[in-house]
């Protein structure tokens, strides 16, 4: 027994060192995880203490950049870094001529503490902006420097690019083809001047043009019934026109020679007088135009406003998503579809088609009585389909002039010159497309088609607006015409209008400069 009870307080000294080792054990282990957990908690708290200072350090940083933004659109005189306090930043302002964006503050072609001027392409604005606990952030923002004509003329058809066509139709406003050849279709009429500023006119038959033909190549026709109530000038080409009932009212000068040809048919008309710099040949086809009225060697015509002057005029403006300066934005989703409710409104609405997949966005407007203006923004890699599904109306009393404007923006992002000048640059697989419906008998908005692309489709409506285009060949059937009407969108364009002035006083010269979209930032 003795034996025994000596063995059992034996085994139970022996579990309670077992017992004590397991405590000391789960101590040991318990106290490093809680050093673990600790060590964890104080590095993540220290991680947010830095990142709570760079990102008081990044605001202030975009705090200077906005600021120097600020004194650059407001009635710039900046001779030093823009500074301030709370929060502490330095911002200097860069510009820069040069076509090439620039990518860094460092860029040898950039001038510091400069305001843009007319011959400005680019800013670029450099901010450094410190925490309280003394971290930095430094950002350089690019924009562009935008300068438009106040009034932008020849705004009707302005292509700068390849073809232009289409079908029978009415243009009303003058017509600017300043890149490429022109021919007038079939029975089409301008009513207006026509200025083909790099090319060479055809005309086919019973085209009727209601105002002169400035082109710089030859002006030819073999149709018949064609018309001209103003003048032919060209600048460096022969005018070779056949009989066949052609009427021509005004005068005619060629820079080259005058070949007035045809023995057939109804006879042709030269009603006004005949120079060339070179010969003047005209046939028996043709009515007599006495000797008085006939003047071979006459010397190069004189053009006013130049073709050279109408080309800078009417030169490309690139147009992105940004600096629209809007009332209303809708940017999120994708808002193919439109309702008349979510178009309609008070101020400007602009619709961003970004978040958009696919490779094409085709924008459908409904029936609707549009009471504001709208500026739907198509990104460039993506093909821009606009197709008017209903009658749009606008309210009773309001003048075509004045009604509102649905303008249709596929983004030319890229700000690459060609040959000295901005160009259209077109980034999608397109062509670009405008389509009315088979029941649509109403277009009661301005619209306006900007793209950097060639544009087709069919209109069986008059239009009323213009096309800011690359290239053409929209069918207009039905006898649709396009009606030319001045269109503005401050700030990003003061005012694209219908006519070239052919008073030497009347040719725009004031420049509208103003910031454009930031194009990209860099964060450091």
């Amino acid at each position: 027994m003795l034996v025994a009870d000596w063995i059992r307080r034996r085994a139970d000294r022996d579990e309670r060192g077992a017992v004590l080792v397991t405590v000391v054990v789960v101590m040991f282990v318990g106290f490093i995880i809680a050093s673990i957990i600790a060590a964890a908690v104080m590095f993540t708290i220290r991680a947010n203490d830095d990142n709570r200072d760079n990102l008081d350090a990044f605001v202030a940083a975009e705090s200077g950049r906005d600021a120097a933004l600020a004194a650059v659109a407001t009635s710039c005189s900046i001779t030093g870094a823009v500074t301030g306090t709370s929060p502490e930043y330095s911002a200097t302002v860069y510009t820069t001529a040069s076509t090439t964006v620039p990518t860094s503050h460092d860029d040898a072609t950039l001038d510091a503490d400069t305001c843009p001027t007319e011959a400005t392409e680019f800013i670029l604005i450099n901010s450094v902006g410190t925490g309280p606990d003394g971290s930095t952030a430094e950002i350089d923002s690019v924009y562009r420097w935008v300068k438009t004509l106040e009034e932008t003329p020849g705004g009707t058809l302005a292509y700068f690019a390849g073809n232009v066509g289409g079908q029978k139709s009415i243009y009303d406003g003058d017509l600017v083809v300043r890149k490429g050849d022109y021919t007038c279709p079939n029975e089409a009429v301008i009513n207006g001047d026509l200025y083909v500023v790099n090319g060479t006119v055809s005309l086919s038959t019973s085209c009727h043009v209601t105002g002169s033909i400035y082109s710089y190549g030859e002006v030819a026709s073999n149709s018949q019934l064609v018309r001209v109530d103003g003048d032919i000038v060209t600048e460096v080409g022969d005018v070779d026109l056949s009989n066949n009932g052609v009427v021509i009212t005004g005068d005619i000068h060629a820079g080259a020679n005058v070949d007035l040809h045809g023995s057939g048919g109804t006879n042709g008309q030269a009603l006004g007088d005949v120079r060339a710099a070179g010969t003047i040949d005209i046939s028996d086809g043709w009515d007599e135009v006495p000797p008085e009225r006939t003047f071979e060697g006459a010397g190069a015509p004189d053009f006013n406003p130049t073709l050279e002057d109408v080309y800078s005029m009417t030169a490309w403006i690139d147009f992105g998503k940004d600096s629209w300066g809007a009332d209303d934005e809708i940017t999120s989703g994708c808002l193919k579809n439109p309702t008349a409710s979510q178009l309609r409104g008070t101020g400007r609405l602009l619709i961003d088609y970004t978040q958009c997949s696919g490779n094409s966005v085709t924008i459908t407007i409904p029936t609707l009585e549009v009471n504001r203006d709208v500026v739907f923004v198509v990104p460039a890699q993506k093909t821009m389909k606009v197709k008017f599904d209903g009658n749009v109306t606008r309210a009773s009393g309001v003048a075509l002039e004045a009604a509102p404007q649905l303008v249709f923006v596929h983004e030319d992002r890229n700000l690459s010159y060609v040959d000295g000048e901005p160009a259209p640059t077109c980034e999608s697989t397109g062509p670009d497309d405008l389509t009315t419906a088979n029941g649509v008998t109403s277009m009661g908005a301005r619209v306006m088609i900007y793209s950097p692309c060639t544009i087709g489709g069919t209109v069986r409506v008059d239009y009323a607006g213009q096309f800011y285009t690359a290239g053409n060949s929209v069918n207009f059937n039905n006898g649709a015409s396009i009606n030319c009407k001045p269109m503005s969108w401050t700030p990003v364009f003061e005012e694209i209008s219908c006519r070239i002035e052919t008073d030497e006083d009347s040719v725009p010269t004031t420049v509208v400069q103003s910031l454009g979209d930031r194009l990209f930032q860099t964060e450091r």
